[in-house]
């Protein structure tokens, strides 16, 4: 227990604690702390007296040390710093051997994994060479208290070992994924100019830095834990100034979020001809804070993506096709046998056109007005964009115009009546086409 009244609970007398037992022929020798208290009043944890006793069974199984068996007598009572010298100078040893070891082991697996990558995918390892150092080193870290243990290093020693290759192992590992979330997001850049998604660059880009913030947090956090800081009162100021910067930048981190909302959602792309509220025109950029687009005046309006992201978008750009619909006005003096013979004539004519498609074709007597006969003409023609739809939107209109020439009726115009009077008996009536 790391209490200091020890683990209550534990059926020991309140100052006694047991930290572990030692195995010896199948009988087991336990460890036993007792607490006393000094003359000046100070409590500290001692061996008991059980313990101490069975010193002299533990001695008589014990075996040489590795270091014990390669080192001089001469030097093994000599101490550096309050450490054996012959200690210092294994752990040296033990952890450059180990690296050497550990690196050339990952470097040879690296290589193996890279050749059967090529072989089996045709294609280059996506994982660079640089991964092969601090993986060496997380490696390294996580099996050098294991090798220090069976080549006999005090205990003294080990503890701030222990603690200094849990630091290295958490900045290598840190140092690893850092690495890997730059291979993960460049794929992902690369595939977004590949595929033509440039505004998520700009996203993918906050993401990856928002990454690797966390990740170096979550380091700093852990290695000043293992320092021996206590981090309970940093962790929760931490939280009070990350909830102040949110309140402070409310309206900045509602616009990133409408910048993720935007490129996942993807309601437009650069490019797109679009409409909302009351501006019309292309998208040119879609950024971190807000989108552009150019009006059809050549201007170019600036949104925020907050707004962006909740507004409703027309996206003219993501039609399959476009809309031929068309009105005819015939005056009403035309016969109307012949206005339906025409009408026929002009469905059929649009079905069987060319330039439209099976959608919908159709030509209709929507409206009978006092001068003249409404007729609607509807189709939609297969087109990539507007200019190509106005191109076979033109040539559609002439020939329907030719097909209406065929027939004895006239086209009806706008026309206006003006009434004077003159001498209040004589009227001039007077129409303007």
């Amino acid at each position: 227990s790391n209490a200091n009244q020890g683990d209550l609970s534990d059926q020991l007398p309140p100052n006694q604690e047991r930290v572990g037992s030692i195995s010896i022929d199948q009988q087991k020798y336990p460890l036993i702390l007792e607490k006393v208290v000094s003359i000046k009043g100070e409590q500290y944890w001692q061996f008991s007296n059980e313990t101490l006793d069975s010193v002299p069974i533990l001695l008589a199984y014990t075996q040489p040390t590795l270091i014990e068996r390669y080192t001089s007598n001469d030097v093994a009572d000599k101490q550096i710093f309050g450490y054996p010298l012959t200690d210092l100078v294994a752990a040296i040893v033990l952890t450059v051997i180990s690296f050497l070891l550990t690196y050339l082991l990952v470097w040879l697996c690296y290589q193996l994994i890279k050749a059967i990558h090529s072989r089996v995918r045709s294609a280059i390892l996506p994982l660079p060479s640089r991964v092969i150092l601090p993986l060496a080193l997380v490696i390294m870290a996580l099996t050098l208290s294991e090798i220090m243990v069976y080549a006999g290093l005090s205990v003294a020693l080990r503890e701030p070992l222990n603690r200094f290759t849990e630091i290295v192992s958490w900045l290598a590992l840190t140092w690893l994924l850092l690495q890997i979330v730059d291979v993960i997001f460049n794929r992902a850049i690369i595939l977004s100019y590949k595929t033509n998604h440039i505004e998520r660059v700009s996203i993918i880009g906050l993401m990856s830095k928002l990454v690797k913030a966390l990740l170096l947090i979550l380091a700093i956090i852990f290695i000043f834990g293992n320092l021996g800081f206590d981090l309970t009162t940093g962790i929760a100021a931490l939280g009070i100034g990350g909830l102040a910067l949110a309140l402070g930048a409310q309206k900045t981190i509602e616009n990133l979020v409408g910048s993720v909302v935007v490129v996942t959602d993807a309601p437009v792309s650069i490019g797109d001809y679009c409409k909302f509220e009351n501006y019309e025109g292309t998208v040119v950029d879609i950024g971190i804070r807000s989108s552009r687009m150019r009006t059809l005046t050549r201007t170019i309006v600036t949104v925020p993506n907050g707004d962006f992201s909740s507004i409703p978008i027309e996206n003219f750009s993501a039609r399959d096709m476009y809309r031929f619909f068309h009105p005819l006005y015939i005056k009403r003096d035309a016969n109307i046998n012949l206005v339906s013979e025409m009408i026929a004539a002009l469905e059929m004519f649009l079905d069987k056109h060319p330039l439209t498609n099976d959608e919908w074709n159709q030509v209709y007597l929507t409206e009978l007005r006092q001068d003249c006969y409404v007729i609607q003409m509807q189709a939609y023609i297969n087109a990539k964009k507007v200019t190509q739809f106005y191109g076979k939107q033109n040539a559609l209109l002439v020939e329907v115009l030719s097909k209406v020439a065929e027939y004895n009726v006239e086209h009806a115009l706008p026309t206006q009546q003006i009434m004077v009077n003159q001498h209040d008996d004589i009227a001039i009536k007077k129409e303007l086409h």
